[in-house]
């Protein structure tokens, strides 16, 4: 008996596919996904909304400004600069939970989680994925499946 074409088709991509969806690959996605969060805010930019483009986070107030001076701050922190990153801490609770379909980049703290929600409110939105983000993880997804499929 002959297989189709279609059919041996089908099946490898079917495997292919089943060989993305694991926790494991998922993983890589997360631990992708929230280097660039963190890599993207240290450089001081945020994305407003889900795919939107990445823009700069909103300034920091002369007041806050002239307050930080007198702080001891964070290895990425200056006094001027809007970057989350007064100690670190922030950017350093970022948590993934991965199945073989999702990924979830949260906050593991709820003292992060409300520092996120106040600086939010304040124009610093950082949490979001952006475009280039998107379109950088379609890539992986893609070299992953050409490599799978050879």
């Amino acid at each position: 008996m002959t297989k189709k074409i279609s059919d041996v088709l089908k099946l490898k991509l079917d495997n292919a596919v089943k060989s993305l969806l694991t926790p494991k690959f998922m993983g890589e996605l997360a631990d992708n996904i929230k280097t660039d969060i963190i890599k993207r805010t240290k450089l001081g930019y945020g994305v407003e909304k889900s795919e939107g483009p990445q823009s700069k986070l909103k300034p920091l107030s002369p007041e806050y400004k002239k307050a930080r001076k007198e702080l001891q701050l964070g290895e990425f922190a200056s006094p001027a600069k809007s970057n989350l990153t007064l100690t670190g801490d922030m950017l350093n609770d970022l948590k993934s939970k991965v199945t073989e379909t999702k990924v979830t980049i949260f906050l593991g703290s709820q003292f992060s989680k409300d520092k996120a929600k106040w600086n939010a409110e304040r124009g610093r939105t950082f949490m979001n994925i952006s475009k280039t983000q998107i379109a950088k993880l379609t890539s992986l997804i893609t070299l992953k499946l050409k490599e799978l499929l050879k």
